[in-house]
């Protein structure tokens, strides 16, 4: 499945999951690198980020992110 309306960038030892007008982007989600393979799911429902359960190799990290938040990765229509 694909999600046009959302871009991924990197940023630092982050991947950054972003909406919005490319010259005022909103990061929602990122992916935080913890060592060399083990990366954790950060989201930003408000102002902070905040850590989830949702840990290990990117590629995983991933997929868990479009499995567990698809209802808040699609588009509203």
């Amino acid at each position: 499945m694909q999600y046009p309306h959302l871009r991924a960038r990197a940023v630092a030892d982050h991947v950054l999951i972003e909406t919005g007008p490319l010259n005022d982007p909103i990061a929602r989600i990122r992916l935080r690198k913890l060592s060399a393979d083990e990366w954790r799911v950060e989201l930003k429902p408000d102002s902070r980020w905040e850590k989830t359960h949702i840990q290990g190799p990117r590629g995983n990290m991933t997929a868990a992110v479009q499995l567990m938040l698809q209802w808040t990765l699609e588009k509203k229509r």
